[in-house]
């Protein structure tokens, strides 16, 4: 299985204790939501991958070089950080190389990705969505073989505005599949959780712009949210986390329930 799908899994169980000798019942600790490093544009992307593997960040997006290649300087310094590629094209033969070079999971738009890509059940596969896609496009995203969605909202810096919670709930309620955003370092505590509040699940961010003091606080803010407890009551049809989400019911459901 994918290492960063089965992070996302575990924040989605929320923690766990440690049982047995010697345990004293220790609480796995979490984050409030998984950090991503954005290393494919190449820049300064040495030094952001060893501060990524250095601060515990839990994944990576690499450059390709090449139809199916990654620097192999990259791959070395992230051993410890599942890594994938952002791919403007996605084949079989193309997947089959990455995976073979260490490739964790592939992030990719829907226009350029062949559905007999998306075969290896070991390999995560996350689709890249924008704010102006049609209602109806995202409400089919809930059937596709992908395991999560990763949006890039237009001009989305601090300060973080209603306005963008609102272009990211929008977003949110279409799908349960786990939810990824593209955000910058300096966010707040706040506005941490109030993208966490909107269930994003992890948040993507350029690591090769943003400094190893940036890099490491914003790490540092996700671990504190993970303590924080919600005192605001949910209304009901609001946006929930993805192991919250359920089955729209079908049209059916009271004929059949008169049936019996």
């Amino acid at each position: 299985m994918s290492k960063f799908l089965d992070r996302l899994d575990r924040l989605s169980r929320g923690p766990t204790t440690a049982m047995g000798f010697g345990a004293g019942g220790r609480t796995e600790k979490l984050p409030g939501m998984l950090l991503v490093g954005d290393l494919s544009s190449g820049k300064r992307s040495a030094q952001a991958a060893a501060t990524l593997s250095k601060i515990g960040a839990d994944g990576a997006l690499v450059p390709v070089e090449g139809p199916d290649g990654v620097p192999k300087n990259l791959a070395e310094a992230l051993r410890d950080v599942p890594w994938g590629v952002r791919a403007s094209a996605l084949t079989g033969d193309a997947v089959t190389g990455l995976r073979e070079k260490g490739c964790d999971f592939l992030a990719f738009a829907p226009e350029g990705a062949q559905v007999g890509a998306l075969s290896d059940e070991d390999a995560g596969y996350i689709l890249c969505v924008s704010q102006d896609m049609d209602e109806q496009a995202l409400r089919a995203i809930e059937d596709l073989p992908v395991d999560a969605v990763l949006l890039a909202l237009d001009s989305l810096g601090p300060p973080l505005t209603i306005q963008h919670l609102l272009a990211i709930g929008a977003v949110r309620g279409s799908f349960s599949k786990y939810f990824l955003l593209e955000v910058p370092a300096e966010l707040t505590s706040g506005e941490l959780e109030g993208l966490k509040e909107m269930g994003v699940d992890g948040l993507v961010v350029d690591a090769t712009t943003a400094s190893a003091k940036e890099m490491r606080g914003l790490k540092d803010r996700l671990m504190s949210l993970s303590r924080r407890q919600r005192n605001r009551g949910r209304k009901a049809g609001a946006i929930q986390p993805r192991d919250s989400y359920a089955a729209p019911a079908s049209p059916h459901a009271e004929e059949d329930d008169e049936d019996f």
